[in-house]
């Protein structure tokens, strides 16, 4: 049916238009684990190249990008390989209902208001986008904005028994395989924009992740819902502000319970290729593993370096994080950034995530320390011309207080250089 609307639409002559994209990211960790006796310096370079195809008319835009993305060297069989790193980023139908309103069904990408909870992911240059429909509508003042997305497919398996015990007992004998019937990964939110004067601009939403199980968890039963609200303005032509706030609640397991929140704010003042803009976030920590609540907050998909440093050592729960960014415009093709983020715990008992959402420690009940470390991070955005980009990074992480307690407490760095390229 969808393959019939689109021929009937391009029953006028479509305009065809390409799209291609290069990103290459050299990045060299030293001192990742916080101890400089040990040798674990770690180099990478991963590339992501996209080639889109878009035809559009009146009613319709019929549009395809392929992926594929690499880590250099991680390559089993270079020649004739059949390689699952390539894959369909986006493929889609969107459709002209009216003047203000559209349905796009298909593969897409999707982000949300400021990227905390659902991003592209320019950064990771991995694949994300979902399967699904977004309808959208607006007037004047308002837009709306509906989304559902499947990211991992249903699938039907079979349990498995694997006896891991040292009693001599084989758990096994007894056991009886179950099919299962996963629902996969779905998400679905609805996004409300009102447009009310240049100063103010709020965006009340919801959003339910709900994961079914799967081969790996075949238990897995989760529901998480979040009520949010983003806003943003300029009251005047130098000043802007945003502030969001984010409270989450369902259902972790069938035995553990979610309740989470997370509220930011900035504030900048920008004149003449200058500025400088003040930052604070808070996100709840689980500071009890054994109750039956999780108050850790989960981040979901969204953006990572964007808010929280460069040096990948700070994750999005259970942190606190306040600092300064400035921003110095050399000339139109050269911008120099400078951020510094003090991170704190905003649970003391709880554990300090990374970035990828692993443990980088546990502090001890009663702990009152709730200092991990300041992060400096030097940025050089350079455009030597149209279509092309490179940002130069240097960050650099220094543990204090409790944060030095858990690690060995030396410096860590991250350099990296994002080259990209795009017709």
């Amino acid at each position: 049916m969808l393959m019939l609307l689109c021929l009937s639409a391009f029953a006028e002559e479509p305009e065809f238009t390409t799209k291609i994209e290069l990103d290459v990211r050299p990045q060299f960790w030293s001192n990742p684990d916080f101890d400089s006796s040990t040798d674990d310096q770690i180099w990478s370079v991963k590339q992501n190249a996209r080639i889109g195809l878009a035809a559009k008319t009146d009613h319709v835009i019929v549009y395809t990008a392929i992926q594929d993305y690499r880590s250099w060297g991680g390559e089993t069989s270079p020649f004739l390989n059949k390689d699952s790193l390539i894959t369909m980023h986006e493929g889609y139908a969107q459709f002209f209902l009216t003047d203000s309103a559209y349905l796009k069904v298909g593969r897409q990408a999707y982000t949300l208001n400021d990227a905390r909870l659902m991003f592209i992911t320019g950064w990771t240059m991995f694949d994300r986008s979902y399967d699904g429909a977004r309808f959208n509508a607006k007037g004047d003042k308002w837009e709306n904005d509906l989304f559902v997305g499947i990211f991992r497919d249903a699938e039907n398996f079979s349990t498995t028994c694997t006896d891991a015990t040292d009693d001599g007992v084989d758990d096994c004998l007894d056991f009886q395989a179950e099919t299962i019937s996963s629902r996969g990964d779905i998400y679905l939110s609805n996004n409300l924009t009102l447009k009310i004067s240049d100063a103010i601009q709020l965006s009340p939403y919801v959003l339910a992740i709900m994961q079914d199980a799967s081969t790996t968890n075949p238990t897995q039963d989760r529901r998480i819902y979040n009520v949010g609200a983003f806003a943003k303005g300029k009251p005047t032509g130098e000043i802007s502000y945003s502030a969001e706030g984010i409270y989450q609640f369902g259902q972790e397991s069938a035995d553990v319970e979610h309740s989470a929140w997370l509220g930011a704010a900035t504030f900048g003042y920008h004149k003449g290729g200058k500025g400088v803009t003040a930052f604070y976030e808070e996100s709840s920590g689980d500071g009890d593993a054994t109750d039956t609540v999780n108050n850790d907050f989960d981040a979901f998909q969204g953006a990572r370096h964007k808010f929280r440093g460069f040096a990948d050592v700070i994750g999005a729960s259970n942190v606190r994080d306040y600092g300064v960014k400035a921003k110095y415009k050399v000339n139109d093709k050269a911008v120099l950034l400078a951020h510094i983020h003090r991170f704190e715990l905003s649970n003391s008992e709880g554990n300090w995530y990374e970035l990828s959402g692993g443990v980088v420690g546990t502090p001890v009940a009663g702990n009152t320390d709730a200092l991990l470390g300041h992060e400096v991070d030097l940025v050089v955005n350079f455009k030597p011309m149209k279509g092309v980009k490179f940002q130069l990074t240097e960050a650099i992480f220094a543990p204090s207080g409790y944060g030095a307690e858990l690690t060995a407490g030396d410096l860590t760095t991250t350099t990296f250089l994002w080259m990209q390229t795009s017709l």
